[in-house]
């Protein structure tokens, strides 16, 4: 090497050599230090005389070495052309030696000194030269590197790489898995896509998230695959903002639907024909339906859960059945009749060992679910109660009054919501909110802290529906509502914004309960419809 055998003062002259001459050498000979473009005429001859030698020997170099000012925009070239006049005084033979001793010198350096050599070279270049470059390198800037020298994802950790690609959404995650290899192996991390399962919009409940997790856990290994996870759950939430199901009709009522409830694994419907039917979700077979009578009177209200079953009807009672399913055979039996109210049952709700009753006569009551005792009586509506809803530690109720009340277990009222034009008909509340139906056609959200209206939705503005709401229910995503105009309708349950319109098959809903992946209705068609997103 170079190096080894000569001192570095002989380098440092010939850098300090190569540096006063060498680029002005190679692309076309070094400055004139006599001569300039503003020369008087009488010199031009002597001017030309060196321009046609050089541009021979120009002429001879590879196209790519040869200046190409045509190449650049108009207002340039005049300025390449002027420092061409400048820049030529070195003769064809000069050109020649100087050029094939600076190729010798250069060849002989090492890596450092070539780095440092251009070093000195850039900074002596001209916009031409600069050109010039930008030309010859593009070709060759990445000949010899690793193939994923351009790619700057590649490059990072792995930790950093996956907090950029958690930035995308599921549709551009998947596009990225198409570019390369590396990327691939990125996008399919089980971090991804486990942090995508448990993001909005995309989670729903626990029961569900982790039956799809034992669905595709990998019994050899343990290993869940949480890309297919996900696209499960993609699947179901598209298909939710699609309106995309399938539609499964159980017959058996001689009368309207008047309540609903359901399962994992039944559908318990209550009717006008004073029976109730406990469906097969699985069949729609009404030989595998089991009909319970018990009550006089048209059946209004229900309550599952679990295997304790809870019903009111318009013979002014409450009735508790035992629900016990084996392989072979099931069983239902009344355990309790609640027997106290003077009208119609109209509403059912369960707390633990409470049972909370809304009736026709005004009336709020609380019931043992073991013995059927009446524990405390509520009073303060002026009209009947048609829709209650309790917690832990309130009760929140809706009457033909148009009022809303908000009470506590010992039977005080804590505030009155007003608002609505005609009876509350439905409701349901969270941490946040309440969320009540009425028959003035609207739907209004309530803030459950202070009582405040927060919106009202109605036909008119928010595309709402256009009679009598008679059934909502909702989760932690959005909320649905039932209607005399036959429609179903999912709404987003932070902005209000409709999601969906589901159609029914020309009657009006009277109830409806959902899940994750269903819809179960009741309408005065006698029919239970089961809506399923899964498909």
């Amino acid at each position: 090497m170079y190096n080894a055998k000569n001192s570095i003062a002989d380098y440092s002259d010939r850098l300090k050599q190569i540096s006063e001459f060498c680029f002005d050498a190679m692309f076309r000979g070094i400055k004139h230090q006599d001569e300039t473009c503003d020369k008087p005429r009488s010199s031009n001859r002597t001017l030309s005389g060196v321009t046609a030698n050089v541009s021979n020997e120009v002429n001879n170099l590879p196209v790519c070495l040869q200046r190409r000012p045509s190449s650049l925009p108009k207002n340039w070239r005049h300025k390449f052309q002027c420092d061409d006049a400048r820049n030529l005084s070195a003769s064809p033979a000069d050109f020649k030696a100087q050029k094939r001793c600076v190729i010798e010198w250069f060849s002989k350096y090492s890596e450092v000194q070539r780095n440092l050599m251009l070093n000195e070279l850039l900074d002596m270049c001209n916009l031409s030269q600069m050109h010039l470059l930008s030309l010859r390198l593009e070709e060759n800037l990445h000949k010899e590197c690793p193939p994923n020298c351009k790619d700057w994802l590649s490059w990072l950790p792995d930790t950093i790489a996956l907090k950029i690609f958690s930035y995308l959404d599921p549709v551009s995650l998947c596009q990225a898995s198409r570019c390369c290899y590396s990327w691939h192996e990125l996008s399919t991390d089980s971090y991804l896509w486990k942090s995508l399962s448990c993001r909005k919009p995309y989670l729903f409940s626990p029961s569900l998230l982790n039956s799809l997790i034992i669905k595709y856990t990998k019994n050899d290994t343990g290993e869940i695959s949480w890309r297919k996870v996900f696209s499960e759950q993609y699947r179901i939430s598209s298909n939710w903002r699609k309106g995309r199901c399938f539609i499964k009709e159980f017959s058996g009522h001689s009368e309207g639907v008047s309540c609903i409830q359901f399962d994992d694994e039944r559908i318990v419907s209550g009717s006008f024909d004073t029976t109730i039917k406990v469906w097969n979700i699985g069949s729609n077979s009404i030989l595998l339906a089991q009909t319970l009578t018990g009550h006089s009177k048209t059946v209004r209200c229900l309550h599952l859960s679990g295997n304790r079953l809870v019903s009111g009807s318009k013979d002014c009672t409450l009735k508790v059945w035992e629900m016990e399913k084996k392989e072979s055979w099931s069983s239902i039996a009344c355990k309790a009749t609640m027997i106290g109210h003077s009208d119609a049952v109209r509403s059912v709700d369960v707390c633990g060992e409470r049972v909370i009753s809304g009736s026709y006569d005004c009336l709020i009551k609380l019931w043992d679910i073991k013995t059927g005792a009446c524990l405390n009586t509520l009073r303060g509506h002026t009209a009947p109660i048609l829709c209650v809803q309790s917690d832990d530690d309130k009760i929140i109720s809706g009457s033909a009054d148009t009022c809303i009340k908000i009470w506590d277990y010992s039977g005080s009222c804590l505030q009155t919501l007003t608002g609505h034009r005609d009876s509350v008909a439905c409701l349901q509340f969270d941490s946040k909110r309440i969320i009540s139906g009425s028959f003035d056609w609207t739907i209004r959200v309530w803030d459950i802290n202070t009582g405040e209206h927060i919106r009202t939705i109605d036909w008119r503005t928010a595309e709402g529906h256009n009679r009598a709401v008679r059934c909502l229910q909702a989760d932690d995503q959005r909320f649905l509502s039932g209607s005399d105009d036959k429609t179903i309708k999912v709404w987003n349950i932070e902005t209000g914004e409709r999601l969906v319109t589901l159609r029914s098959t020309g009657y009006g809903i009277t109830c409806l309960q959902f899940s994750d992946t269903r819809i179960v209705s009741g309408s005065y068609d006698n029919k239970v419809l089961l809506w399923d997103f899964t498909v």
